[in-house]
């Protein structure tokens, strides 16, 4: 068996009861998260992921969408969730299983 190191981090309290209702509903534990993101960062040897500012520009910065464009897409996007909803063809996936 491969030895452990038990990691401790500060979080918020309030981030950690939301994200481990999160992952509870995708079949996680925080420590398998953990785990998942140092194995990212061993095989890359970065961050798995970007580090950015989510503010105004951070779409166009990004993908080159203005403003205008994710005021369009995020009206499209309520319009055809709500039709969805309407039609009782919205996928749940309460656990990783559901994805395969």
């Amino acid at each position: 068996m491969a030895s452990t190191t038990i990691v401790r981090a500060r979080v918020k309290s309030g981030r950690v009861k939301k994200v481990t209702r999160i992952l509870d509903r995708m079949g996680l534990k925080p420590a398998d998260v953990v785990n998942m993101v140092f194995a990212q960062i061993e095989q890359r040897r970065a961050l798995p992921f970007d580090v950015a500012d989510a503010g105004d520009d951070y779409a166009f910065q990004e993908y080159g969408v203005t403003k205008a464009e994710m005021v369009r897409f995020e009206r499209r996007g309520a319009k055809d969730l709500a039709t969805e909803r309407k039609a009782g063809t919205i996928r749940v996936i309460k656990s990783a299983d559901d994805l395969r």
